[in-house]
């Protein structure tokens, strides 16, 4: 079994938990585009590998692709949203 990624929700953008010992890989979940390349801008010019989903559903099909250290997601997004993703990845 994958172990769990720490997961992290951005509400209003501000990141309330990054608890990172080294640089890592990072899944950026949001329904608007913008604010998804603003944080993979950010995120890689850390250092970090990034991937982007633009819901639930595609986060886990990510997910299925590849393992991440930390997830970033939105809260509030069409088809499945934050906390039913955070349900799904605990699973």
């Amino acid at each position: 079994k994958k172990p769990t990624p720490s997961f992290c929700f951005a509400t209003n953008y501000s990141v309330y938990s990054l608890v990172m010992a080294k640089k890592g890989s990072v899944l950026i979940v949001d329904d608007e585009e913008s604010y998804r390349q603003v944080l993979k801008v950010i995120f890689e010019a850390e250092g970090y590998q990034t991937a982007t989903a633009l819901n639930g559903s595609s986060a886990l099909e990510e997910l299925k692709k590849d393992s991440f250290d930390l997830i970033i997601s939105d809260v509030k997004m069409p088809d499945m949203d934050g906390i039913a993703l955070l349900g799904a990845v605990k699973e």
